[in-house]
């Protein structure tokens, strides 16, 4: 890590000791307001920008007004009354001598959809991207694509401008990773065509980072997280596409992060940790970390957050072996269930065997959009797989009891696949399994006349075949507790 710090504090001080230029000047307004935003709909709306300390500004929406002074800093902040989904609306922003006008700006909901590469991949290398994209004529839906940054210190400078729904904006490759997030924008399109107000959603995402450079310092300080323990270089944001310098602590979260806190989200999308296998189950711990600093960030403890786990990647084995894909899995699941208004998308099921990027995103938009509804806008909908609740062995089986809230358990391809058992050697090997009824599972084997635990979808590569009657998959599971690779 010293070695890491070393190197990117010698190629941003020769990178801006070459160029010898001060930061831009700060903007009259926040791009984060250009022509065509989405401003979230219900709540107050916080509008800065910056001018002469000072200086009062007003802020007109609509019929609504809002007033601030600059502070020693220039920097002014306005917070607009409530506002019901609607528009377009005309934003007029005005100081004593300065004044400017955005056009077009609607009332809606508005989504953070951040991660890495997996949220990052567009529209058009996704299954069936180009008659997605070619589909993609809903003016409602607005995009907002925060281009790659960091910084060794939280940023004020919004990057990116906000475009109204189109093929060009969704399937342009001019910024981003074949287009628009294929996962964020069909969401989104889900999300419309359930509530039919118009809809924001901002990517902030950036393939291959972890979890603890979209983290803040103090967050990480905060949970005790050793990353926090080193300094980080000194640094001005500095756009990159490909550096090693995004994998530095809250080195992310300072250049594409800060910048738009504290702008008014009804929730965040969050896909990520394929770069954070490594550490298996202690990613519970940092991802947690994360979720905590951001909601007081933001300054909202129930700030809805969706937290899609990871797919299936890998050969499948002959045998049970552990796996740090699974116990990534395992921490995400955890992380969600400790969390207060949080939703775990499951997609073990719709993973690719060679490609750790799979191409059907829509299911995992529908699947978001589908958490979204429960998690953040407190619809009755099916939105998770089976859910157990229980376990007994007897009579050389185990049962498996699921929650019936969850819906009736169906097998998607028969016979039920998916599960291993364990007896006291611990030693675990696969299971047939039976739907008893519409929600109990009888798992056994012969070579485990004893069994003492079972394990569902634990591998790298899960063909677990049970979900309930609307085809929601059953999220991976284990009723034991042993040690596994990365267990403390």
């Amino acid at each position: 890590m010293t070695r890491a710090f070393a190197s990117a504090a010698l190629f941003v001080a020769c990178a801006i000791g070459a160029a010898g230029q001060a930061a831009p000047p700060r903007p009259f307004l926040s791009p984060a307001f250009e022509d065509h935003a989405v401003l979230q709909r219900d709540v107050a709306v916080p509008v800065w920008g910056w001018h002469r300390p000072g200086a009062t500004v007003m802020v007109t929406l609509g019929a609504a007004t809002a007033q601030a002074v600059a502070g020693a800093d220039g920097k002014w902040m306005a917070r607009l009354p409530a506002q019901p989904a609607g528009g377009p609306h005309l934003l007029k922003v005005q100081a004593p001598d300065r004044e400017t006008e955005r056009r077009d700006i609607l009332m809606g909901d508005v989504w953070l959809c951040a991660g890495q590469s997996n949220m990052e991949m567009g529209v058009l290398l996704a299954q069936d991207g180009p008659a997605e994209a070619a589909r993609a004529t809903n003016p409602a839906i607005r995009l907002f694509m925060a281009p790659h940054a960091v910084a060794a210190a939280p940023s004020s400078q919004v990057e990116g401008y906000w475009r109204v729904c189109s093929p060009a904006a969704v399937g342009s490759t001019t910024v981003g990773w074949g287009g628009f997030s294929a996962a964020a924008y069909t969401m989104g399109v889900r999300l419309y065509e359930e509530l039919k107000v118009p809809i924001g959603l901002i990517q902030v995402a950036w393939m291959g980072t972890k979890v603890c450079t979209w983290t803040s310092h103090d967050g990480l300080k905060r949970a005790g997280l050793p990353a926090a323990a080193a300094a980080l270089p000194e640094f001005e944001v500095i756009p990159a596409l490909a550096d090693p310098r995004m994998n530095l602590p809250s080195a992310a979260f300072n250049g594409m992060v800060a910048p738009l806190i504290p702008m008014a989200i009804k929730g965040v999308a969050w896909y990520q940790g394929e770069s954070d296998t490594s550490i298996g189950l202690a990613y519970e711990r940092s991802l947690v970390a994360m979720v905590n600093d951001w909601r007081e960030r933001w300054g909202d403890p129930s700030m809805p957050f969706l937290i899609v786990q990871l797919q299936g990647h890998g050969e499948p084995t002959a045998e049970p072996a552990d796996h740090k894909l699974a116990e990534v899995r395992e921490a995400q699941a955890n992380a969600a269930s400790r969390l207060t208004r949080c939703g775990l998308v499951v997609t073990h099921d719709i993973g690719d065997r060679k490609n750790i990027h799979p191409k059907n995103k829509a299911e995992v938009g529908r699947r978001l959009a589908l958490q979204a509804l429960s998690v953040a806008y407190g619809r009755v909908v099916r939105a998770s797989g089976p859910r157990l609740l229980r376990w007994s062995a007897e009579g050389g089986a185990v049962r498996l009891t699921f929650d019936a809230a969850t819906g009736p358990l169906k097998a998607s391809e028969l016979p039920l696949r998916g599960f291993q058992i364990a007896g006291p050697d611990r030693r675990f090997v696969w299971a047939q399994a039976l739907l008893e009824s519409e929600t109990v599972v009888v798992v056994r084997s012969q070579s485990v006349p004893d069994p003492k635990a079972v394990r569902y979808a634990w591998s790298a590569f899960p063909e677990g075949t049970l979900v309930n009657s609307a085809g929601l998959p059953c999220a991976p599971f284990r009723t034991d507790g042993w040690p596994v690779l990365t267990s403390p």
